[in-house]
């Protein structure tokens, strides 16, 4: 049991108490300022990765970011990355060399030949390599990339 002292008669006293034995002073109960504090703090650090967290757009208009996403091969490379998975049996076994390992080259307006490969498992659980070529285009005005041409090598 926690004793406080009387603002009053400076006698100590429980820390539940409505008022002091003694004097009969009515003991004032503060709140717990530490919770609302620590309400505080959160709700600040919550604003502020919000804010950190947006998108920055540097005022660029949705057109223009969708010619950056066209203008930027790692962006072609990933989508053939993403749609490659999506024919293989363990899909969360891919193993996708780097970028640089890759052969990425842009053949036309927003459009990508890629050479690549995946090692990946096959129903066996056997490791296999899979080689593969991609012809993929980025339509700006549907912001999705689409697949034109697929070779998989095994």
């Amino acid at each position: 049991m926690a004793l406080i002292k009387c603002s009053e008669c400076g006698k100590k006293i429980s820390a539940n108490a409505k008022a002091c034995a003694g004097c009969g002073n009515p003991v004032k109960h503060e709140k717990n300022k530490v919770s609302g504090r620590v309400v505080f703090v959160l709700l600040i650090f919550i604003v502020i990765a919000s804010i950190s967290l947006m998108p920055d757009n540097n005022g660029k208009s949705p057109a223009q970011l969708r010619q950056q996403v066209c203008d930027n091969p790692v962006n072609a490379y990933r989508f053939t990355q993403n749609f490659v998975k999506l024919t293989l049996k363990s899909p969360s076994s891919a193993v996708f060399p780097d970028y640089s390992a890759s052969i990425v080259r842009r053949s036309g307006d927003c459009r990508y030949l890629i050479d690549s490969y995946v090692d990946s498992q096959n129903g066996f659980s056997a490791m296999l390599r899979t080689a593969y070529r991609m012809d993929i285009q980025y339509d700006m005005d549907n912001d999705k990339w689409t697949v034109l041409d697929q070779d998989i090598i095994n």
